[in-house]
């Protein structure tokens, strides 16, 4: 795989170990050197912009690093996205390199994976990292260092599994639906799925709900996103 440049040429050294840990199981192990490579493209990043800030903004970190009490070398992976938002560092690396880098911003969201990965798997209990999430995180990493620019050429990947089927059953505020459609079926669908939606409504008011909602509104609605209606059960105010 070519790099960009000779700074990140380690995140390629530890792209072969990642495969040989997920074929062997050791996922946890997968996942922390999905995580050095993550720690080293930030590392990069900063690196690259440091040189081009501005003197306001070298102001600004010197500022933050003092309250800090160490330098950025000394950062752990969690500190060092924590830093990045503190000093605003994804604007001033699309700004100075042309590239935007807001997708970084969602690394923090992998913290409680990779914090897992790091202990020990006598005390992981019930709660062990898994081939899936293992395999989803560094997919990520592979994404964030394509969106980085530091990968130019592909090189053949593993075959990825594949499942034939998914059921799934979840709960979630009715205000969040939009989001459900969007992240999670749309996805699928990409995919080439054909999906079929079963939904329980459970709607209850201290005041009672009026029957000509029901009746004329929600029905009327149902009707005409040609939705079959398989049970209901009304419950009369005492």
């Amino acid at each position: 795989m070519k790099r960009e440049s000779d700074d990140a040429s380690d995140l390629s050294n530890r792209e072969e170990p990642t495969q040989s840990f997920m074929t062997q199981g050791q996922y946890d192990q997968a996942v922390i050197t999905g995580s050095q490579m993550l720690e080293a493209l930030y590392r990069w990043l900063y690196k690259e912009v440091q040189p081009r800030l501005k003197p306001q903004e070298q102001e600004l970190i010197s500022i933050a690093l003092a309250k800090h009490g160490r330098n950025v070398a000394d950062f752990t992976m969690d500190e060092l996205t924590d830093f990045f938002e503190e000093i605003r560092l994804y604007d001033i690396a699309e700004r100075e390199l042309k590239r935007d880098f807001s997708f970084l911003k969602k690394a923090s969201a992998w913290r409680d994976l990779r914090n897992r990965a790091t202990q020990p798997q006598s005390t992981q209990g019930n709660n062990p990292v898994t081939a899936q999430e293992a395999e989803t995180f560094l997919s990520t990493v592979d994404l964030y260092l394509h969106q980085a620019g530091l990968v130019l050429e592909e090189r053949p990947k593993p075959t990825e599994s594949k499942i034939r089927q998914l059921r799934l059953r979840v709960q979630f505020p009715w205000d969040k639906m939009a989001d459900f459609v969007r992240e999670v079926l749309v996805p699928l669908e990409q995919d080439g799925a054909h999906i079929d939606v079963e939904v329980c409504v459970t709607a209850h008011s201290q005041e009672g709900l009026r029957k000509t909602t029901l009746d004329h509104k929600v029905r009327e609605a149902l009707n005409e996103i040609g939705a079959k209606v398989l049970s209901e059960e009304r419950r009369q105010l005492p």
